[in-house]
């Protein structure tokens, strides 16, 4: 039993409406999940550019640092802890040696945010 041409012409219709559809959710899937891996992408430049980034720019002084051990994957660095103690901003940074580096080493951003406050210590004779 043949298709009538007019059924034909509807099928087809329908058929490049699922297909726009599908491609049209595929792209949104596409830009919710690229954005997201490419949030994740550390953000890395000389050391001396980066904590003047975080001066300059957050007021972020030196809090601390602390030694990164090596692994498989990575060499070993040095783990800097970068804050406003005013506005409460924090960033924590690897360094690790890179002769490309103007500096000749590298710093890439492992994490930063805000609410930062020194913990109470206590003093022994207390």
């Amino acid at each position: 039993m043949p298709i009538k041409p007019g059924r034909l012409w509807r099928l087809l219709r329908w058929a490049v409406l699922a297909a726009v559809v599908v491609v049209g959710l595929l792209c949104l899937l596409f830009l919710v999940f690229g954005r997201e891996a490419f949030a994740q992408q550390p953000i890395c430049g000389d050391r001396d550019a980066v904590a003047a980034q975080l001066r300059d720019g957050f007021g972020e002084q030196l809090i601390g640092v602390g030694i990164v051990p090596a692994t498989a994957q990575r060499p070993s660095g040095l783990m800097s802890l970068y804050a406003n103690r005013e506005s409460g901003t924090w960033t924590i940074t690897v360094t690790v040696v890179n002769p490309r580096a103007p500096s000749g080493f590298a710093s890439c951003i492992a994490g930063s945010g805000e609410g930062f406050r020194l913990a109470p210590t206590e003093h022994p004779d207390t």
